[in-house]
């Protein structure tokens, strides 16, 4: 721990979940700000304020009470895992209802309200706290006790304003580098979608045809024609760790399902007393499209090219094989079009983040177009020589986007261990009107506190 600095539990440094008082002396009419989960950005530390309601509407209610300048933090799986934690500023009349899956935190006059938010947006602690959440699955919750007795390192309160400072100004830089390489990813995946519009369309293969006798036409089919097989898999209690090791049976996660590729490594190891259901055992050339769960992650579809043994497909996720009659390449291909991502997005139900199902009867209902089977090895061949160059720019964008969040919580780390201050800022911090070292200040704030209740 550094000169100056202090470890103390978080309780003793910020009111959790705090209640609105003197609620009587507020008029019903009045216009408090609204914010549903939705609202509230992942890791970006951003809301979006576009909701308010009368404050007879939300008191009564089971909605989450906060005011100007408190730290938000999602409790609820899977929006805590995804970093739903923001700063409330600019709510109208300076108070906001919100979703009940919400705890609040709010800053002592020891600790600065974005020094806090960094700290408890770090993936290590998110980690941590996923680790403590109690409740059923896909309900679980991070308990208010694990907040309050968490312990953070605490500087005086100008290295806590130049440790912010300093954040936001490497962070700033980061985030140019992370847009310009998203902006590329997004202008490779317009040049993706082109080729396959192109392809469907029959572009590519129109003199493979003629030279071929094959007809013109292509036919539609229901997925239930041309599926052999559907099924969705199994989702035991497994243990919060990946298998590495082939002979060990484990789980897929949903993340183990992108778009046209299937990462291995996302799984859980199931527990060695649980027998394993062998006949959900995913095997090359299966095709797996996720069911449930968040909306943009329902209808996602890969072809399986190669996999491990001992890997079971979980529930979330179905395991299509399809008749012999369909090249396996070409199907996943024309899943992952624009033309059936927005066909598979009208089908989905369910109306929130967490809750969106892509039904069996629904999916199998689906109509696909379909050229002769010799046409469809051409087309993917024709896709593959052309799309290979922009598969490997966009590996090579998404490992630097991997390395950039690396920096991130890189930089978080040594800001928290007290490293990401130069000693001439730390100097400069010392003369400031306001500096004293951190245990001071705490034991200064607690004696006002307590001279305020007397």
């Amino acid at each position: 721990m550094k000169a100056d600095w202090i470890e103390v539990e978080i309780a003793e440094l910020c009111e959790l979940n705090p209640r609105l008082k003197n609620k009587e002396s507020i008029s019903a009419e009045l216009e408090v700000q609204f914010l549903p989960m939705a609202l509230v950005e992942e890791v970006a530390n951003k809301i979006h304020l576009t909701e308010t309601r009368k404050f007879s509407e939300v008191q009564q209610k089971n909605y989450t009470y906060f005011a100007e300048g408190d730290v938000l933090f999602a409790k609820v799986t899977p929006c805590m895992e995804n970093g739903k934690i923001a700063i409330a500023k600019g709510l109208k009349n300076q108070i906001g209802f919100g979703s009940s899956e919400f705890h609040v935190l709010r800053p002592s006059k020891a600790i600065h309200e974005s020094f806090l938010f960094y700290f408890l947006v770090r993936s290590k602690f998110r980690n941590e706290a996923q680790h403590e959440m109690t409740g059923a699955v896909g309900l679980r919750r991070v308990p208010k006790q694990f907040l309050e007795n968490y312990h953070i390192p605490l500087p005086p309160l100008p290295e806590q304003r130049a440790i912010v400072a300093r954040i936001e100004e490497l962070f700033s830089e980061l985030d140019h580098a992370v847009s310009n390489l998203k902006s590329a990813k997004a202008k490779l995946e317009i040049y993706r979608q082109a080729v396959l519009k192109k392809a469907f369309e029959g572009g590519f293969t129109e003199e493979f045809r003629s030279e071929n006798s094959l007809p013109e036409e292509w036919r539609v089919f229901k997925l239930e024609e041309i599926v052999d097989n559907l099924s969705q898999g199994w989702s035991p209690k497994c243990i919060n760790q990946a298998s590495i090791d082939p002979n060990e049976w484990a789980v897929i996660k949903t993340s183990a399902i992108q778009h046209g590729k299937f990462i291995e490594e996302e799984n859980k190891i199931l527990p060695k007393e649980l027998v394993p259901r062998s006949q959900h055992e995913i095997k090359i050339g299966d095709i797996l499209i996720t069911r449930a769960g968040p909306r943009e992650r329902v209808g996602v579809c890969c072809e399986v090219k190669k996999v491990r043994p001992r890997l079971i497909n979980c529930d979330k996720v179905y395991r299509i094989r399809l008749k012999k009659s369909v090249n396996l390449s070409f199907f996943m291909l024309k899943m992952n079009s624009a033309e059936f991502i927005n066909k598979i997005e009208s089908i989905k139900t369910g109306g929130n983040d967490s809750g969106v199902n892509l039904t069996q009867n629904r999916l199998l209902d689906l109509e696909i177009e379909l050229p002769e089977i010799r046409e469809q090895i051409q087309i993917v061949q024709e896709m593959e020589s052309r799309l290979s160059v922009a598969d490997k720019l966009a590996e090579t964008i998404q490992t630097n986007l991997q390395k950039s969040e690396a920096l991130r919580q890189s930089i978080l780390k040594k800001a928290f261990e007290g490293s990401l201050l130069r000693e001439v800022e730390v100097e400069a911090c010392r003369k400031e009107a306001d500096w004293e070292p951190a245990e001071r200040l705490l034991e200064r704030i607690k004696s006002e506190k307590s001279k305020v209740k007397k």
